[in-house]
């Protein structure tokens, strides 16, 4: 992620008998360039990229 990124933050950890999930947040200006590179890592199952326009919603 730090080739991609110049900073990220875990935001959350969830362990289950099948493995960890992870919510990372970062800033990017290459979604697929990053997307592609978690995907082929090894032991990695799925990738999601969610985009955020800063605006808070209740």
């Amino acid at each position: 992620m730090e080739s991609f990124a110049k900073g990220y933050k875990i935001r959350s950890r969830n362990v289950t008998a099948g493995g960890i999930d992870y919510v990372v947040e970062l800033k990017t200006k290459d979604e697929m360039g990053l997307i592609d590179a978690c995907s082929v890592m090894e032991g990695m199952d799925s990738v999601s990229l969610l985009t955020h326009d800063g605006d808070i919603r209740y």
